[in-house]
């Protein structure tokens, strides 16, 4: 290699460093602002970023997240098993060991859950299935739609046994499974205590860890049962405080979900994507947190202890010209906020409602003047603003 070759290749490599030091994250704060920043680190003190301002330091308490700009949804790799904490790790099961899930993990490596934390194994993220419902056996949903009912005996790399009440064990494969619904443990789900932060990873994996180191642009996190990973900063789009002020409804499950069309079509509630599976926008801007619905649609939600204050905004999915609904929002049994004949090309403005004492919240969207065509709507960001005594530092 000549002189010149040397020093073009040198700079190409110096330029590429440049851009990964550089490389920007959207931080969202607990008064819900947002500013472009570049991730310096993170460690016990907080997060420390900086932008043409400068540099600075942010309490973790104050962090809601950071997050790298997309413009797609995470292409899905595998089944995607599902935490009563809100995980979803996207791989391939590994085996059962004891009362632990063996799984592997995309992006991540293999993680140890154990069973009754475990609430489902689903094909997609996306899917509508059950996974708060008391069942006392597990039932699993083929793709060719039959259904299989029983206990799961053993877990391998080729799959899932299940063992029905009377008859012989089955094995199902992964490519079989549209979902798998794991049974209440007696006693009701054991819910682990909420972990500091959520790391999301390309692939779609996102999981809980009680801490993040970042350094030589890797990330090491600290995974529920001790155990660690280290994944490089590529690879991490996103990273949530768990235990911020800040609760998004989108990582919650509903207690009640009903969608009832007015013409035929199937369009459920989508959590983190608009209806249509896209990502969720308005503005030029793109959302990481929301939920996609089609009128007639009615999503409610229980206020949880130390839940303060409900806030969200909304639009209509894209540039429809015949969509026209009616919007509603009740705390309990009372109307707080409604917008009759909504079109699109407007963004709500900001919903807020004291929920101090409330048992629920309900998201409604009605058929407008145009029954229920082009009636995409998003909920731009709902959340749950907590108590300052329910967060940690």
């Amino acid at each position: 290699m000549n002189i010149r070759s040397l020093s073009v290749a040198f700079a190409a490599f110096a330029l590429a460093g440049l851009c990964r030091a550089e490389e920007q994250y959207t931080l969202t704060t607990d008064d819900f602002s947002s500013a472009k920043v570049s991730l310096v680190k993170i460690d016990a003190a907080g997060v420390t970023v900086s932008d043409p301002i400068g540099q600075r330091v942010l309490p973790l308490a104050h962090v809601v997240s950071l997050a790298k700009q997309s413009t797609k949804p995470d292409t899905i790799s595998g089944l995607v098993l599902c935490t009563a904490g809100g995980d979803r790790l996207v791989g391939t099961p590994q085996k059962l060991e004891g009362n632990n899930i063996v799984w592997f993990a995309s992006g991540v490596g293999s993680v140890s859950v154990p069973l009754d934390q475990c609430t489902g194994v689903l094909r997609d993220k996306t899917s509508s299935a059950d996974l708060s419902s008391n069942r006392a056996e597990d039932q699993a949903k083929l793709v060719t739609g039959d259904t299989v009912k029983g206990i799961v005996t053993d877990i391998t790399d080729k799959g899932f046994v299940l063992t029905p009440q009377q008859g012989d064990p089955v094995t199902l494969s992964p490519d079989s499974i549209a979902s798998l619904l794991f049974a209440t443990p007696p006693g009701g789900r054991k819910v682990a205590p909420p972990a500091g932060l959520v790391v999301h990873v390309t692939g779609g994996t996102s999981v809980s860890c009680s801490a993040v180191t970042e350094a030589d642009s890797k990330l090491a996190l600290t995974l529920p049962g001790g155990r660690n990973a280290v994944i490089p900063m590529t690879q991490v789009t996103a990273i949530e405080n768990a235990n911020g002020a800040v609760s998004w409804l989108s990582s919650r499950q509903p207690v009640a979900s009903e969608y009832t069309p007015f013409f035929q079509g199937n369009f459920p509630a989508q959590f983190d994507r608009s209806v249509v599976g896209e990502p969720i926008r308005f503005g030029g801007v793109t959302y990481r947190h929301g939920i996609g619905v089609h009128s007639r649609s009615k999503l409610t939600f229980a206020v949880q202890p130390g839940d303060a204050t409900f806030r969200t905004r909304y639009a209509l999915d894209g540039n429809l010209g015949y969509g026209d609904v009616n919007v509603r929002v009740r705390v309990d049994d009372k109307v707080i906020h409604e917008a009759k004949d909504f079109h699109s090309g407007v963004l709500s403005p900001v919903v807020q409602a004291d929920v101090s004492g409330a048992k629920t919240v309900t998201l409604e969207v009605d058929f407008g003047g145009a029954y229920d065509v082009q009636d995409r709507l998003n909920w731009i960001e709902p959340a749950m603003l907590r108590s300052a005594a329910t967060t940690q530092p």
